[in-house]
Order: structure tokens, then sequence, then C-alpha cells
């Protein structure tokens, strides 16, 4: 019954580590590490003279290697109604005892949040507020506020954060919304070419964000009648650039949701009177409450922490967190860096317990 959301969070993790950008940039580059991102960030963004040719051709590469992860996907999902749990009979849900494998999961669980998630954000938090880190002194003799007092002070840094917010709240309804409707029409019409849509969905995530960003500059630019002037380094266009690498995370989110909800739920609407369009507006979204929501957070998160196509298609009203720190990074800034994604987190993490506050709740008043 797992396999689904198994497989589809499977493929995005492969797709994500693959162009994952900061983490080989801080780490792997000072030690002569080099991978595929970081390639990319050396011939494209900091080299004198890019060379988009051998770009585009990596990017094509990656982009065969994730059609053909796709293709796995469908063969791992096939006979679709073996994975379906939520039917027109009523059932009685109740909780796996998992015996033993309890104590090993919590343990598990326990590690992971503790060196994935506390130890880096406590030490994120604590650079924030220190003027120097550094094994030579101890660092509360250095303790201050003065990073966040520097990034509310300067205008740019707080446009940057309202920027992020604009792009990543209008992004994430917009992405959730086409997501839903492209899962639908994959997985819940007739639609001859309903496993491309599918593919269509899913293949941004081989494309890294600095290709993204390439494409997309070179695409305004050429779009008749000056029509990319109202385009380029416009907030709009950083929706555009985010929402396509956002918008496979979206539909692998929704999509496990909607294969576990049982086909006669659907033909009992069809024999009442109701047309596909209406079933799917009537009687699907009760039961795709909770996989939307999740898309939501999933995709406002991934829009929100999302810089690399900013750095091409962005202007300078319209930095947005991710290549502000970016570009603090590069001056040696690195309290005001830590500041800045300390806010980040912050912004995540209030989105993320208000989504699912409202989510509990309307399953109690359902």
């Amino acid at each position: 019954m797992l396999r689904p959301p198994i497989v589809y969070s499977s493929i995005l993790v492969v797709s994500i580590s693959v162009e994952t950008l900061s983490v080989p940039l801080l780490y792997g580059t000072p030690v002569d590490i080099s991978v595929f991102s970081t390639f990319l960030y050396r011939n494209g963004l900091t080299s004198i003279s890019p060379d988009y040719g051998i770009l585009g051709a990596a990017s094509s590469i990656i982009l065969l290697v994730t059609v053909g992860l796709v293709y796995v996907q469908a063969k791992l999902l096939k006979n679709a109604q073996r994975f379906v749990s939520v039917r027109g009979k009523a059932t009685r849900p109740r909780k796996l005892d998992l015996g033993w494998l309890k104590w090993v999961s919590v343990s598990a669980i326990s590690i992971y949040v503790v060196f994935g998630a506390l130890i880096p954000i406590g030490g994120l938090v604590f650079r924030s507020f220190t003027l120097i880190f550094t094994p030579l002194q101890s660092p509360l003799q250095s303790l201050t506020g003065e990073n966040y007092q520097r990034i509310f002070e300067y205008p740019v840094y707080v446009q940057s954060i309202r920027n992020s917010l604009i792009v990543a709240g209008a992004g994430a309804v917009l992405v959730s919304v086409l997501a839903l409707v492209a899962v639908l029409v994959a997985r819940r019409s007739q639609f001859r070419f309903a496993r491309a849509v599918e593919y269509l969905a899913l293949a941004p995530q081989s494309m890294p964000g600095i290709i993204v960003g390439i494409g997309l500059f070179w695409a305004f630019a050429f779009l008749p009648g000056g029509l990319g002037g109202f385009f380029q380094g416009t907030l709009l266009a950083l929706v555009i650039g985010f929402g396509v690498r956002a918008l496979p995370s979206g539909f692998g989110s929704i999509a496990p949701g909607v294969m576990q909800i049982g086909q006669e739920l659907d033909n009992a609407a069809r024999v009442s009177g109701a047309d596909w369009l209406r079933t799917v507006v009537r009687v699907l979204p009760k039961l795709l409450t909770a996989p939307f929501v999740g898309a939501l957070i999933l995709t406002f998160v991934t829009m929100l922490k999302e810089y690399s196509p900013a750095v091409f298609l962005g202007g300078a009203e319209t930095n947005i967190l991710g290549t502000t720190m970016l570009e603090l990074w590069r001056q040696g800034n690195t309290g005001s860096v830590a500041a800045l994604a300390t806010i980040q987190i912050v912004i995540t993490a209030t989105f993320v317990a208000i989504a699912g506050l409202l989510l509990r709740k309307g399953r109690n008043d359902a």
C-alpha cells in the first residue's frame, strides 16, 4: 500500500540530490570534490565565457535519466487498483502494531532529527547571534544582535524577504492547482496522452535551476512584440521559473493520494448524471484535501528556498532570500547569511504549523 508514495518520493529525492548546489558548493568545492551541480555552477554562472552548449548537453543526459526513472516508476505502479484504500464502502481503519520495530523506528527518527535538523539549525541560529565564530575564542564573548539589525536596516534585504514570500505564496497556490489538474488528467481521465502528461509533469525535475533560468531567459528574450520585457526581471518571471522547478514535487505529493481512491466513487457520480468535470470538481476535492495541502506545503517550501533561476531571471528590484544570501556569502558576511537563513527557517516553520492546524481543523469539522 505504501509503494506509490515510496516510488514517487524516491524519484524526487534522486533528482533533487543530483541538482542540489548549496551542500556540494560549501563542502565539496574547498576539497576539490566536483558534482554535476557544481560543474554547471562553474561553467554557467561563474565562468567568464559560459559554454551553454555543454550545459545543455549535460542537462539532456540528466533528462534521459529522469525519463528512465519515470519509466521504471510506471512499471512498479502498474495495475493501480492494487493500491486503492478509499472505496465506496465504509471501512474501519486500524493502527498497525509494529512490535519491536517501533523502537528501531523511534531510534532512527531520533537520530535523523538530532543530526539532520536540530544540530544544523542550532549551529545556524547560534552563528546568527555572534560577530565571529572561531575555535580560538568562546562564542559567548561575541554575542550580538547586529546581524539581524543589519538585515532590517537595509531596505534591499527586507525587500528580498518580501519578494520571497510573494513568489512562494502565489507560486505554491498556482503550482498546486496545476499539479492537481495534471494528476487528475493523468490518473483519472481517458485522455489519449494521459501518460505523457505525467512524463511532462515530472520532467522539469531533471533540469537544474541554472538551466531553467538560462532557458527562460532566452525564451523571454525571443518573445515577439517586446513581450520579453514584460516578464524579464519581474516577480512573475520568478514565479514561472520557480513553478517549473516545483511542479514535480507537487505532482509527486498528490499522485499517491489519487491512486488510493477507488474508481467506483467516480463511477457512482457518473451514474448519477455527473460528467468528468463535475466529478472532479464536486466529488474528488473532499477526498483530496490532505494531499493538496501537502502539495501546497511542499511547493511553498521548495519555492521559498529556490534561488538558481533567479540569478538569470531576477533584477535589481526582485532580489530574493536565496540570491541575497549567495551575494552575502561571496562577500564573506557569514553572520548576515546565518541571520537570513534563520528568518527563512522561521517563515517555513510558521507556514507549516498554520497549514497543519487548518488541515486538522478541517478534518474535525468534517
